[in-house]
């Protein structure tokens, strides 16, 4: 028999996303650690995985409409490529339990700000 729960969060993170436009990774990542107990890294993983492919899409769609600032966008990339990369590199060195120690407190203060940030607004 065929498993939808899968399925039905993405469902449901696709819902939540398209009403609020809150990110998915804030909302997908904690349901497969906390409901599916995935793993962290391959959480986030697959959660990346996932949102390059469906933000290819959306990058399109919103550059053919005129939507997007290129400059505010290149602004940004100079920032969080470096980073993105440079943690990359981080936790990959080191004792694989440390590894998901480190990525479950960064989940966590991820979530934790997302939620702040959703309260303040």
């Amino acid at each position: 028999m065929i498993d939808f729960s899968y399925s039905l969060a993405g469902a449901l993170t696709g819902l939540v996303v398209g009403l609020t436009g809150v990110g998915g990774g804030a909302l997908m990542t904690p349901i497969l650690l906390l409901f599916f107990g995935v793993s962290p890294t391959t959480a986030i993983a697959t959660d990346l995985w996932f949102a390059a492919i469906t933000k290819i899409v959306g990058a399109r769609v919103h550059h053919t409409q005129g939507n997007v600032d290129w400059q505010v966008a290149k602004r940004l990339w100079l920032g969080s490529l470096p980073m993105a990369l440079l943690v990359v590199v981080w936790a990959s060195v080191g004792a694989p339990m440390a590894k998901v120690e480190w990525l479950t407190r960064a989940i966590s203060v991820a979530v934790l700000i997302t939620a702040i940030g959703l309260l303040a607004a």
